[in-house]
């Protein structure tokens, strides 16, 4: 039925939602001739649901099965689900970390029966997994090739490689065959889209996912995301492409709504002077939710009321610490009076027409508990401009390591792998992880382990005070649905911008609801991709 079949899901967390990802390869894919399938719901439907799809999808002109690891997490039946969100007071983040998978959602067995099915309708077609977890599992078993970093040119050249018998350069390993984004860099960004396809299935008044930039221009010291710290401009769509693309899907599919995948979407009043023109110049007017910069703002009066009449609909701010000192050694405000201030304000111009939510960590340099316990108490208040709050201890990304690969140093490097102290990784590396001692931790367990010590919290304490903050029956904010990366969710099921408000993961009839709402839907997407 298709040359390329890419699985995807974003399940763990109420409603519906798509991974821009692999729609942005089966975008290239097409456009070089190739004839592709993405399905969704992978992580949702269980293995005898992905026998069926298997069975109707992979035939003999399939060339690969590809596995879009990001944003999945292990597989859950709907109670077992009601169960995670009803029977544990838990920050979002915490239950989403509780379910997360170091590569499938199913264990071996199951994965096992998922590929042999595949090779029962073409023993030649390869398996393929990239996204983010990519390089997390170096270790898996029955994985021909690996993808890391951007896979728009090494996607292309994978095809073309299976098809026509093209050279391909990659890494050879004991598990399988690695292509990277250095090897095979895509350098198109600017003027890239994701062009929906008929077989996508979209509903209507679907909220989708749409890049307008990758990467941040900021280097915040306990951030390890790709692209960090790149050049201003670098990795942002073009107008032209960008209008067209908004136009293009509001003109086929009626598409106005968003969940805009952009690191910081206001990291200059330039960019968002950019963006401004390209949407208020549409003959429509689109919604959205993104992720923002709080200093941004408040630096920036007049970025406000442009973002509102843009369409921002909810935004996330990463404010982190509300301590001064902290703020300085990673990067952020970190000044008590100003991030009230700025947040204050912004309550007064948007009132409930923007919801704002704010993540803080537990266990940053130079933070004591008491200072945490400070933050707590001005969460709990009722008056607290925030909609949404996520509080959580601080996790570090432990880098894997790529083992059973006998290449030179020097062309791993030009593959982009680092060598560090336990061998060498892919993926970047944060500064505290890069010199623990310099933040104030202690680096004799910070390279192997998840638990850590620096001058004032262990993991223990930064647990127990997070449990502490989600067990308080105030601050109900820290259990809403209208934090960003939820808010097009509840859209999706069919809540509107003033219902998201009271939607909140301790009510079980809410939960519930999500819950039956998801499936109706998912069981329609189905009905029609088999």
């Amino acid at each position: 039925m298709a040359e390329i079949i890419l699985f995807s899901d974003v399940n763990g967390a109420l409603g519906v939602s798509r991974y821009a990802g692999p729609y942005r390869l089966a975008t290239e894919l097409r456009m070089n001739g190739f004839e592709v399938q993405v399905i969704e719901f992978f992580a949702s439907i269980g293995v005898a649901t992905i026998k069926k799809i298997i069975q109707v999808h992979v035939d003999k002109n399939t060339l690969f099965v590809g596995f879009s690891a990001t944003l999945w997490t292990k597989y859950l039946t709907d109670q077992e689900m009601e169960d995670t969100y009803t029977s544990n007071k838990k920050s979002i983040r915490s239950i989403i970390v509780d379910s997360m998978v170091s590569l499938f959602p199913y264990n071996d067995d199951e994965m096992k029966e998922i590929i042999n099915e595949i090779h029962r309708n073409n023993s030649k077609t390869k398996i393929v997994v990239g996204g983010y977890k990519a390089a997390n599992s170096y270790n898996t078993s029955n994985i021909n090739f690996w993808i890391l970093g951007q896979g728009e040119v090494a996607t292309v050249k994978l095809a073309r490689h299976l098809k026509f018998d093209e050279d391909l350069k990659c890494i050879s390993t004991d598990w399988g065959n690695i292509l990277t984004d250095k090897m095979y860099p895509y350098d198109s960004f600017s003027t890239s889209t994701i062009k929906w396809h008929s077989s996508d299935f979209l509903f209507k008044g679907e909220n989708v996912p749409i890049e307008t930039a990758r990467g941040c221009i900021f280097k915040c010291s306990f951030c390890a995301f790709n692209l960090n710290g790149k050049k201003f401009g670098d990795y942002t769509k073009c107008k032209d492409t960008l209008q067209k693309e908004l136009i293009h899907n509001y003109e086929t599919y009626g598409i106005s709504e968003y969940m805009i995948s952009d690191d910081t979407l206001n990291d200059s009043m330039k960019k968002v002077e950019f963006l401004y023109n390209v949407i208020t110049s549409l003959p429509f007017k689109i919604n959205f939710s993104a992720y923002g910069r709080l200093d941004v703002l408040g630096a920036n009066p007049d970025m406000a009321p442009m973002l509102k009449e843009m369409g921002l609909r909810s935004v996330e701010f990463g404010v982190e610490t509300m301590n001064k000192k902290t703020g300085k050694f990673i990067g952020k405000l970190g000044d008590r009076d100003k991030i009230i201030k700025y947040l204050e304000d912004l309550k007064t111009q948007w009132k409930d027409d923007v919801y704002m939510a704010a993540g803080f960590i537990i266990g940053l340099p130079h933070e004591d508990e008491n200072s945490i316990r400070e933050t707590m108490n001005w969460l709990y208040q009722k008056d607290n401009p925030l909609s949404g709050i996520q509080m959580n201890r601080y996790w570090y990304h432990i880098p894997p390591t790529l083992n059973g690969t006998h290449m030179e140093a020097s062309k791993l490097k030009d593959a982009g792998f680092q060598l560090t102290p336990s061998g060498w990784v892919y993926e970047n590396i944060s500064k505290i992880f890069s010199d623990p001692s310099a933040y104030g931790y202690d680096s004799t367990s910070m390279p192997t382990s998840q638990s850590w010590k620096n001058t004032y919290l262990t993991t223990e304490i930064a647990e127990n005070l997070e449990q502490e903050f989600y067990q308080d029956s105030r601050a109900r904010q820290k259990n809403s649905m209208s934090i960003f990366q939820y808010y097009n969710r509840m859209r999706n099921i069919g809540y509107d911008h003033r219902q998201i408000k009271n939607l909140y993961t301790d009510d079980l009839v809410f939960v519930k609801s999500a819950i039956i709402k998801k499936n109706r839907i998912k069981n329609n997407y189905l009905g029609n991709i088999l």
